[in-house]
């Protein structure tokens, strides 16, 4: 094949760099609910978090999670309802429920490790927490 043939191949309009999308979609689904400190990965909510419902927080709470995971401030974007409850404000008794209804949705995993959202997971979160701004 060659060098010619490749810079035509149609295919090339559906093959993306998959890591660079989870960037975009992390990042415009956070801006208008919280910031993230660089250094301690601290959660810096914004006055569109406190506007959430409970599921949203934690569906907010585990993309700033997957966010820290591609920054490398974490091993692991997966946490517990109890680390979902300290980094939310969301009661631990809410979480849980909260954390299955998502999962049954598909809108979360629940991993060995904790719950937390994936690449196709974060179109749907952006679909629900953006279309009700």
């Amino acid at each position: 094949m060659s060098d010619d043939d490749s810079e035509d191949d149609p295919l090339d309009d559906i093959f993306v760099d998959g890591d660079a999308i989870n960037r975009e979609m992390v990042s415009k689904l956070l801006e208008p609910y919280l910031q993230i400190d660089q250094e301690s990965g601290s959660f810096y909510p914004t006055d569109g978090y406190k506007d959430l419902n409970s599921e949203d927080k934690i569906l907010v709470t585990l993309t700033a999670q997957r966010a820290k995971e591609i920054r490398g401030l974490v091993d692991s974007s997966a946490i517990g309802p109890s680390e979902i409850s300290d980094l939310s404000g969301v009661k631990e008794g809410t979480v849980k429920p909260g954390v299955r209804d998502l999962a049954e949705e598909g809108l979360i995993t629940n991993t060995e490790e904790g719950y937390t959202i994936g690449g196709p997971q974060l179109q749907q979160a952006a679909e629900r927490l953006l279309s009700e701004e």
